[in-house]
């Protein structure tokens, strides 16, 4: 069961309407409330953060950063992506700033895929053990 239940995991999570991935707060939300998974707050969560949070800038903001996006990432500490972003900045990236934040989401999922599997593999080892 265990087997069928983790290769199903990803169309629950994704089909379900009330969830999010659009910040790492709602990513933390929904694996917390479905998994009873933590995802630390630290240096690769907080990189991932403030990619998403300039991603939205790019797509929604004309590139341009406005309060808001400052707001969101004004906790995102410690970090090594983007140490400093200002008011009013027009976006431009490097391509290593790029490759960086990708090597920050490689982290970031797995580390989620790993806490997920412990999470699943301990409940079913629990049903087994009172089934």
């Amino acid at each position: 069961m265990a087997g069928n239940l983790t290769e199903l995991i990803p169309d629950l999570v994704t089909e379900s309407p009330d969830i999010s991935f659009q910040d790492t707060k709602s990513i933390m939300r929904v694996f917390d409330n479905y998994f009873e998974v933590k995802i630390p707050r630290d240096e690769i969560t907080n990189n991932v953060s403030v990619g998403l949070a300039l991603r939205h800038v790019l797509v929604h903001n004309g590139g341009v950063v406005d309060r808001k996006c400052l707001r969101q990432i004004a906790h995102s500490t410690p970090r090594s992506f983007r140490i400093t972003v200002e008011h009013d900045q027009e976006l431009r990236f490097a391509t290593e700033e790029v490759e960086a934040l990708g090597d920050s989401m490689i982290a970031y999922v797995e580390r989620i895929a790993k806490l997920v599997d412990v999470a699943v593999s301990d409940e079913g080892a629990t049903e087994t053990q009172e089934g």
